[in-house]
């Protein structure tokens, strides 16, 4: 499983908080833009997922 994250519902006005709740900080950005999960560090567990307030967000197979 991967994280992607949708780029129509992030606001990319702030930092993203979901990189302080990824576990093993895999979740990086460059100023305001579009975050990016690395994923040979990911490891799915869903935190991010569950933690986004704008579902931007989520996990696919």
């Amino acid at each position: 499983m991967a994280v992607r994250i949708d780029a129509a519902l992030c606001p990319l006005t702030h930092r993203c908080p979901m990189i302080e709740v990824c576990p093993v900080g895999a979740i990086e950005q460059e100023g305001f833009s579009l975050p990016t999960v690395d994923p040979e560090v990911c490891i799915s567990c869903g935190s991010c997922v569950e933690g986004c307030g704008k579902g931007a967000m989520q996990l696919d197979d």
